[in-house]
């Protein structure tokens, strides 16, 4: 808009003088200032928008790239950190701590009623606990924890798609479970407060969310929500507020 008021304003100039052209000369200048006051206080109103946002930011390891999937446990945030490779940080007030400096990449993580479930990349992805005596869950990627810490989901790809998997965490025993038929590509997924889980998917279409029970088989029972190009489901503990993006 600044360039075409210029443009605008120099094209005025270089044209024969006539009645009236002083005043439009007059009239582009004034609609030119006006432009430029307006844009430097939208730029001075945005970057203290900005500024405000950083008292809420937590300090992270200085050496860290990049950050992602936060998540509160307890007292403390826990984060995914790109260091030398992936690690799992705990940051507790001003103190931060690898959680574990082992070769394998940590590439997320699941918290549930004191329990850490840390997806760990070897030669493939394996699931583990942080409660001595758990299964660990091989072949298996992006573990979400239910808010009651009985059933914990995950991913397990097959040719480049993934199927959402359950794992009842309060009965050992039994076997994990597919809760997402084969047809449909499993992105990312949230518990609901009642048990049920949210998921972005995709089969041939472009992504949208579904609804499914806790467990479930490859014809289980999967609600399909009427929205398209949506994914990162995420849903609050009492179930009122919901993101999706």
């Amino acid at each position: 808009m600044l360039l075409f008021c210029v443009l605008a304003y120099a094209l005025l100039i270089a044209q024969q003088p006539r009645e009236g052209s002083q005043r439009d000369r007059y009239l582009w200048v004034s609609a030119l200032g006006a432009l430029v006051v307006l844009s430097a206080s939208a730029g001075v109103r945005h970057q203290r928008g900005i500024y405000e946002d950083y008292r809420w930011r937590i300090p992270t390891p200085k050496e860290a790239y990049i950050v992602v999937q936060p998540t509160i446990q307890d007292n403390a945030v826990l984060y995914v950190a790109m260091l030398d490779g992936y690690h799992l940080v705990e940051q507790r007030g001003l103190i931060t701590q690898l959680v574990s400096t082992g070769h394998d990449d940590q590439l997320g993580m699941a918290v549930g009623r004191g329990e850490r479930w840390v997806e760990q990349a070897g030669s493939e992805s394996t699931i583990v606990s942080t409660i001595a005596g758990r299964n660990s869950i091989e072949h298996a990627e992006s573990p979400v924890a239910s808010l009651d810490g009985r059933w914990l989901a995950f991913l397990r790809e097959d040719h480049g798609r993934a199927q959402m998997w359950m794992r009842a965490l309060h009965q050992p025993g039994n076997a994990d479970e597919p809760v997402s038929p084969p047809g449909l590509n499993v992105f990312e997924s949230s518990f609901l407060p009642t048990g049920e889980l949210i998921f972005a998917a995709a089969s041939k279409s472009r992504p949208s969310l579904f609804v499914t029970d806790r467990i479930g088989n490859q014809t289980g029972n999967i609600r399909s929500f009427d929205t398209q190009e949506t994914r990162y489901p995420s849903v609050s503990p009492d179930g009122h507020l919901a993101r999706v993006q």
